[in-house]
């Protein structure tokens, strides 16, 4: 934890002692991580979600003792198999990323109001690394100044950008309502979730 790595700041100085990576596993290439995804962005569409019925929640006993390995864990609340019915609705085909959060603080003068998980830098690498720039300088400099925290330590949030957002559940909800949207229910999820592994089953047998 002690070293040094290009386009991050000093770890030893930004890092937690109680907080490490996972041993024996090589520090991710940010900067090459980034740059492909930076190839790869596109504007979050929307998609239509079809209406349909099924099944939620697991067969499972109260008693966790009698549980054998082939079995699922189950909270109470998860416990007991119910149906439902979801009505059709629209979805965007990615999570909200990074990149999105970061302009809707910047946009709604709210560029104090950081996610938990960000941190306020400074000396952090030249913005030419990994990330094409964006049109609003404003936004340009609200990011040059941010970080992440990561078990590696932080993080510059340039090359984080495309990344899906954590933010708390008022944090999210503050951003869906500016994007002129709302936060999916848990049946809602889980019929996105559905309609893609139907459609990713399709593709496999064309």
């Amino acid at each position: 934890m002690g070293a040094n790595y290009p386009g991050t700041p000093n770890l030893t100085e930004t890092s937690h002692p109680n907080i490490l990576p996972p041993p024996d596993i090589p520090r991710p290439d940010f900067i090459h991580m980034a740059e492909q995804a930076v190839r790869v962005r596109v504007e979050n569409q929307w998609f239509s979600i079809k209406p349909r019925t099924f099944t939620i929640g697991i067969e499972d006993t109260d008693d966790d003792s009698a549980l054998s390995p082939a079995d699922f864990f189950a909270w109470d609340n998860e416990r007991n198999p119910y149906e439902v019915s979801v009505q059709g609705f629209e979805a965007q085909a990615r999570p909200a990323s990074i990149l999105d959060y970061a302009i809707y603080l910047v946009k709604t003068s709210q560029k104090d109001c950081l996610p938990v998980t960000w941190s306020t830098v400074s000396g952090l690498p030249d913005r030419s690394i990994a990330s094409s720039p964006q049109s609003d300088p404003v936004i340009e400099e609200f990011i040059d100044g941010l970080a992440l925290k990561t078990v590696y330590g932080l993080l510059p949030l340039r090359l984080a950008l495309d990344w899906p957002i954590y933010t708390s559940y008022n944090e999210a909800e503050g951003y869906a309502e500016w994007a002129g949207a709302r936060l999916p229910t848990l049946h809602e999820a889980r019929s996105i979730h559905r309609q893609v592994e139907e459609e990713n089953a399709e593709k496999t047998q064309e």
